[in-house]
């Protein structure tokens, strides 16, 4: 089963009631993405069973079953993350290394004055 997710089209879902077997492979087309958030691919009135075969695919990608039931693959511009358990597909935005680097050079000025603090330098 293929799903695109495009500028035009928002997405495609499984819908209805009653029961849901997912076999094979899930192939999402995310080429067209051009904002990040959660689209709902399964409905939660489906009560839908995962065969040992299932496995999904972003962009022709093979993803990993991080979790139990949580498949995920990340590249330099963002993360793609399906979720067994309530049927949604996230795509999350990767910061920019800049950012990083910010965050990183603050958490080692905290933990430097802490460690001043400590021995009764003190910072500042």
């Amino acid at each position: 089963m293929l799903f695109l997710k495009t500028a035009h089209i928002d997405s495609t879902q499984f819908l209805g009631t009653g029961s849901l077997v997912l076999d094979g492979t899930l192939a999402f087309d995310l080429s067209g993405v051009t904002a990040y958030g959660v689209w709902d691919i399964v409905s939660s009135s489906l009560a839908t069973t995962y065969d040992d075969d299932f496995a999904v695919t972003f962009n022709g990608y093979d993803a990993m079953e991080t979790l139990l039931g949580v498949w995920s693959l990340g590249n330099a511009s963002g993360v793609a993350i399906f979720y067994e358990s309530t049927g949604e597909l996230s795509i999350l935005d990767v910061p920019e290394p800049s950012v990083l680097t910010l965050l990183a050079i603050g958490l080692f000025g905290l933990i430097a004055c802490a460690w001043r603090t400590r021995r009764n330098v003190g910072c500042g």
